[in-house]
């Protein structure tokens, strides 16, 4: 998210409209994934209830450094939501 952004609930409001949006279309898990330098994103998705599942090791190449790749889900079946 662009510096300008942050802090400013953006990413909360568009995380949190995906969560609502996917648990109406009935989706039973959401995964998404973020670079595991990106702290905030990280942070974020932790509040909103993802847990980590997996990691890639160095995956994401930027110029000459390597970073994690890091998953992400939130389990939003009915009755299921110890999953997340």
């Amino acid at each position: 998210m662009a510096e300008w952004a942050q802090g400013r609930g953006i990413g909360r409001a568009l995380t949190a409209a995906l969560v609502d949006d996917a648990r109406q279309a009935g989706v039973e898990v959401l995964t998404l994934d973020a670079r595991g330098d990106n702290a905030h994103a990280l942070r974020l998705y932790r509040t909103l209830g993802f847990r980590e599942y997996g990691r890639l090791p160095d995956f994401v190449a930027v110029g000459e450094r390597r970073y994690d790749k890091v998953f992400c889900m939130l389990g939003l079946r009915r009755g299921c939501e110890s999953e997340s």
